[in-house]
């Protein structure tokens, strides 16, 4: 099989669905650092912690989006960024989501179905393709 890159409309399709996740990650951040009481985590968590490591979250998204094309390294930092938006779902490994307000659900759910949605249109762009290396 002959090694491509995604299509220019794949490119603008997922780059698109990188922004939503990076404006629902920002939103599920925000509302964890200046709401924090509203979510069950672990003590050490301060909202200091929380907006730090929105920080690699961003640089991720910002990284893939800077890419001109479809290659490897968009694709890779693609990927991980929507793996990253999967991860506010650990909050509900501390705590029902009845003990959270229904605008933490919200952001959570957001985060996580960008997450979703990302990593479905890059899959399905990807499928029967090689991905270049170069």
């Amino acid at each position: 099989m002959r090694t491509t890159s995604l299509s220019d409309r794949a490119v603008l399709i997922v780059k698109r669905l990188i922004v939503v996740g990076l404006i629902a990650s920002l939103a599920h951040f925000a509302d964890n650092a200046f709401e924090i009481g509203h979510y069950p985590e672990p003590s050490w968590i301060t909202p200091d912690i929380v907006l730090l490591s929105f920080i690699p979250v961003a640089f991720v998204a910002i990284a893939a989006l800077l890419r001109r094309n479809g290659d490897f390294v968009f694709v890779t930092l693609t990927a991980i960024f929507g793996a990253l938006l999967l991860t506010g779902l650990a909050h509900y490994a501390y705590g029902s989501p009845m003990r959270m307000n229904g605008l933490s659900n919200f952001t959570i759910a957001f985060e996580a179905l960008s997450g979703v949605a990302l990593l479905g249109a890059l899959f399905r762009s990807l499928s029967g393709k090689k991905v270049d290396k170069t």
